[in-house]
């Protein structure tokens, strides 16, 4: 299972967009953004002036683990959720990924019976 996949993760303020590139290419998964965060990460990143909201960069080091744990160690420390999907992994929000009738990291209380 790919989610079985180990990675090494020494990350040090790193934008989402590079962290889900390392673990796509580290597991041979798809790892796709959702709009809302990447606008928010370019307009942060931008020279528009005003900064909608922080978008928190990652900082995480672990040792060789299987990628689930790397995601639930960022869904636990950021405000990042992983959906899964047909297409491959959605990276979201919690009150987006909370809208969606899928499994996700962290759980969902909301899909469990």
């Amino acid at each position: 299972m790919k989610l079985n996949t180990k990675v090494t993760c020494n990350f040090v303020d790193k934008p989402l967009a590079e962290v889900i590139q390392y673990f796509g290419s580290q597991a041979d998964l798809t790892f796709i953004p959702s709009p809302e965060l990447k606008d928010l990460e370019e307009t942060a990143l931008g020279g528009g002036g005003a900064i909608a909201r922080r978008v928190p960069k990652i900082s995480l080091t672990l040792g060789e683990v299987p990628l689930y744990t790397a995601m639930i160690a960022i869904a636990d420390s950021y405000e990042y959720w992983f959906v899964f999907r047909d297409y491959g992994v959605f990276v979201t929000s919690m009150n987006h990924a909370k809208t969606m009738a899928a499994p996700t990291i962290p759980e969902s209380k909301a899909f469990r019976r």
